[in-house]
């Protein structure tokens, strides 16, 4: 792959291999601490992320990188105990009702956009601190209660008519 320059020459991309700039990416994410968010409950949220370097639209000798960020949560019972969802003692039948289902919680994805990756980086970086503040402003506990609710009818327990398909999940924006 090359791009043609004005005087009909041609260059190499700015990056060779798209799977080692994500790949060193995920290594400064994770030497940051941002792969694991809490919210304001102590609920452990994870930061999945890809990055892709794209052709720049007005630029021809330009990539743009973008970068798809999303959080998401399993909701098991020890976690929906721990972090007050339910207690052990007032809902022992629901609990038991979900048993040892892993229940997928995912926020809605942002993208973010930028020429270089130390751009992305330092998009990156402010919005985990606007995400970090907006976890810990909301309580998520009856987001939690609706959706084990729902698990648990589309489980059929409660004689509902829609069966349980193994890639259903919930979208929430904080």
């Amino acid at each position: 792959m090359s791009f043609s320059e004005l005087n009909r020459t041609t260059r190499r991309p700015v990056i060779a291999s798209l799977a080692s700039a994500d790949a060193e990416f995920n290594r400064w994410v994770a030497s940051h601490g941002y792969q694991e968010l809490r919210d304001a409950r102590g609920g452990l949220w994870q930061l999945h992320m890809k990055l892709e370097q794209l052709p720049h639209p007005q630029d021809t000798q330009a990539s743009l990188f973008r970068l798809h960020m999303g959080l998401s949560s399993e909701l098991d019972v020890r976690q929906l105990v721990e972090v007050g969802a339910y207690s052990l003692e007032n809902d022992e039948r629901l609990l038991g009702m979900l048993g040892s289902d892993r229940i997928p919680m995912v926020m809605k994805n942002r993208i973010l956009e930028a020429s270089t990756v130390e751009s992305v980086r330092s998009q990156l970086a402010a919005e985990i601190v606007n995400i970090r503040k907006s976890l810990a402003k909301v309580d998520l506990n009856e987001v939690r209660r609706r959706l084990v609710g729902q698990w648990i009818d589309r489980k059929c327990l409660f004689g509902s008519r829609f069966a349980l398909e193994p890639g259903d999940k919930i979208d929430l924006d904080v």
